[in-house]
């Protein structure tokens, strides 16, 4: 706290994030981890930060509704911090939007269970480490677009579905 208060730039950017999430913890963890280092990254000053805090508000917004993963996050920040390219653009652009529609997720799911048969029976057998094994399977077959916990939960319903 005492970094964001004590540095008049921060605070500005801070505000203006809480002004569109309402959630001051994660401004303040957004802007202490992965604004300062972009910054840090870009050589500039903390000090010297001139950045619309509600475009970092609006990206904390789209993780927390699961419509990007935070990684995705991370990199539209970057490039609006750096370019001032519209988030929203660039996700759109660089097809960042997390998948979280189980119906989309289910074909490809499906062909993970039909590809994987050793471990869909360890995991029948009552051996748990396998269902993270298909859930990383089912994450690198949708190259990571996917939301995890969709993903866990389609995978356990099919794979109850066959007990």
């Amino acid at each position: 706290a005492e970094i964001i208060t004590g540095t008049p730039a921060l605070v500005k950017v801070f505000e203006s994030a809480c002004e569109v999430t309402s959630n001051p913890k994660d401004c303040s963890n957004w802007l202490m981890t992965d604004l300062l280092k972009i910054a840090k990254d870009a050589k500039i000053l903390a000090a010297d930060i001139d950045f619309d805090g509600k475009v970092m508000g609006k990206i904390i917004n789209l993780v927390n509704e699961g419509k990007i993963n935070r990684k995705s996050g991370k990199m539209a920040l970057e490039e609006a911090f750096l370019n001032g390219t519209d988030p929203e653009k660039y996700i759109a652009d660089n097809g960042l939007a997390q998948v979280s529609d189980a119906g989309s997720i289910e074909p490809v799911i499906k062909e993970i269970i039909a590809a994987n048969e050793k471990a869909v029976n360890g995991y029948l057998a009552g051996e748990e480490k396998n269902l993270t094994f298909l859930i990383g399977q089912s994450m690198r077959a949708l190259k990571g677009k996917a939301d995890h916990q969709v993903v866990r939960q389609t995978l356990i319903d099919l794979l109850n579905g066959m007990k």
